[in-house]
Parts: C-alpha cells; structure tokens; sequence
C-alpha cells in the first residue's frame, strides 16, 4: 500500500497504478456497509459514491491538489465520499420561493430512487411543530390552497400563509441537512 516517503504522486505515477486498485478494492466494501449504514441509502447508491470517491481521489493526485497525505489513503478517501454524499443531499433538498412543486415531486418519487432520502424526509417532518406539520399536509397532503388554508389556520392573510409556509419548509431543510451531515 502507500508507503509514506513518497509523495501522493509518485504514489500513482511509475506503474504503480496497481497501488490505485488496491486501494480501491482494500476499502471498497467498508465504504459500502458504512454508506448504507450512516445515510440510509441502497448499496448501488453508496458504490456510485464509491467510485466517484476513487476518480476524486486519482484526479486530485494527478492535479496536484493533493501534494501530501495528512492523514492514511482510507480517511483522505472516505472523506471525500462524505463529501460528496453531503453535497447530494444538499442538492436534494434545496427550497427555493417556489417551492410549492418541491414536496409534491419529493411524494411523487418517493417510489424510486429518491426512497431513502423520501424517509430522511419524513422522519424530519414528524420533528417539525404541529402548527407546520399541519400547514404543510394541508397544501400538500389535502390539496388545499392558500385562501383556504389562510382561512382554517386563520392566518391574517395569504401572504402570512405563503411566509409561514417558506419557514417550514426552511425548517425541515435544515434538520434534513443536519441529519445528513451527522
């Protein structure tokens, strides 16, 4: 494996290229179970991240971004799986004023491959307050729109309604984020 007198490019140049796939086989099936197990996703899904991770990792050699290791090839590598897999969760959950499409899509593809982060979803929301849970499954779950919501919630108007809304929404990003990156 790595041997620590030679630089992270040296590591990989000279026809040491097998060191690369060793590498990638040494940790390939912890990276997997601690995916799986960390951000309850599917094994496809963490071998994905796998194999993203290893081309980060080879190109950041190759680059020289990455001129020492502070650390063992395993941690620099799973590091940059957790990386990535936060920056999909992220990209996954970011609301924006128009949202009102946002969680009806997120229902709509709960069935594929979106399921594991479909429960993320769910198990935030039960977090939420009851005034936000119900605001919510009322736009989304019961179809209302903002008049009638404003009216059963008796909210001062519809803009009140569209603001309380953006906040929950908001709110449920943040702890999907935190359980995200935990």
């Amino acid at each position: 494996m790595y041997i620590d007198r030679d630089s992270p490019k040296d590591y990989l140049s000279n026809g040491r290229k097998e060191e690369l796939s060793r590498l990638y086989k040494a940790h390939r099936k912890e990276f997997v179970q601690w995916c799986v197990n960390k951000y309850n996703i599917n094994e496809d899904q963490a071998m994905e991240a796998y194999q993203e991770s290893v081309i980060i990792f080879y190109e950041n050699i190759l680059s020289g971004k990455l001129q020492d290791f502070s650390s063992s090839a395993k941690t620099y590598l799973f590091a940059i799986g957790k990386n990535k897999l936060r920056e999909s969760f992220r990209a996954k959950i970011v609301m924006t004023h128009d949202d009102d499409a946002i969680l009806g899509q997120l229902v709509e593809e709960s069935e594929s491959v979106k399921e594991p982060f479909f429960k993320i979803m769910e198990r935030n929301f039960l977090r939420l307050n009851e005034r936000c849970k119900q605001l919510l499954s009322l736009f989304y779950y019961e179809q209302l729109n903002m008049d009638q919501i404003t009216v059963q919630l008796n909210y001062k108007n519809v803009d009140s309604t569209k603001n309380q809304k953006y906040k929950c929404l908001k709110q449920l990003r943040e702890y999907c984020e935190e359980e995200g990156t935990e």
